[in-house]
């Protein structure tokens, strides 16, 4: 079928069924990331608190329950940037790439952790 529409050259690459097909995909990433907010109740209805002393291109925070704590790392920055945990024993649940370790984000990484 000829489509309406123009195709962008890496179309063959990008695509819900290469996506689906690709462990580290987006796509992938994303369904991974709604499951465990579906399993893990702090991060629907925990407290919310922001991590300070982060850099400029980090956005991290926690989400508490009475049973559950959550940290959230976010690194929008182009560049692998380094913050201070908060006390306790961080493990780590999932990331986007290789988590090189904790405290540590890639260039665009996200990484969810349990204390």
């Amino acid at each position: 079928v000829q489509p309406w529409l123009p195709l962008h050259p890496d179309y063959p690459l990008r695509n819900v069924e290469a996506q689906r097909a690709d462990p580290g995909s987006l796509f992938n990433f994303t369904k991974k990331l709604l499951a465990l907010r579906k399993e893990m109740p702090a991060l629907r209805r925990g407290d919310l608190v922001f991590l300070e002393d982060t850099p400029p291109s980090v956005l991290a925070y926690r989400r508490e329950t009475a049973v559950q704590e959550v940290l959230v790392a976010i690194n929008f920055g182009r560049s692998p940037a380094s913050f201070r945990l908060p006390d306790g024993k961080w493990e780590l649940v999932l990331a986007s790439g290789e988590a090189e370790s904790p405290g540590s984000l890639g260039p665009g990484q996200v990484c969810v952790m349990t204390n």
